[in-house]
């Protein structure tokens, strides 16, 4: 019974080693811009961070995360000196900062605030954000915060 289980044991270790896990080759990509935001209408802050996707082309470090730079901390490739603004229906328009132009340590490239104060962003009112880039893209979204029906019972 011992010959059989060792008989066995062989057999697995040559399947094991004679395997090869086949390699597969992923062409770079053009990496193109990706934008991430949420409208919050208790926020005074709308932020927006604008980055671009990973194609291979940049080796990113490792680092530790930081809040201050999430971007570049998060291993991402972030989207300097964009134009970044939310409009509403009404012809208002907020123009975002990028946080590494106010950072007297120039983290936080790609994070775009836009100083929205309280009251600024109206439940039932249609937003659009607009990124354009300094390359000349393009990025477009629009949305409309809903506005809850309320009834009394």
């Amino acid at each position: 019974m011992c010959g059989a289980r060792a008989g066995l044991l062989l057999v697995a270790i040559a399947f094991v080693t004679s395997c090869s896990l086949g390699e597969v080759t992923v062409s770079k990509t053009v990496p193109v811009v990706v934008v991430h935001s949420v409208l919050n209408p208790s926020a005074t802050n709308q932020v927006v961070l604008v980055e671009r996707t990973l194609s291979g082309a940049v080796t990113i470090p490792d680092t530790a995360f930081d809040p201050i730079d999430p971007i570049v901390s998060g291993g991402g490739i972030p989207v300097s000196g964009a134009l970044v603004e939310i409009s509403d229906t009404i012809g208002n328009i907020f123009r975002g900062v990028e946080d590494r132009t106010v950072n007297s340590d120039h983290r936080g490239a790609g994070v775009y605030r836009l100083p929205l104060g309280f009251g600024s962003l109206r439940l039932g009112m249609r937003y659009r954000l607009h990124v354009h880039t300094t390359d000349g893209e393009d990025v477009t979204a629009s949305t409309r915060i809903p506005a809850p029906e309320v009834t009394s019972s």
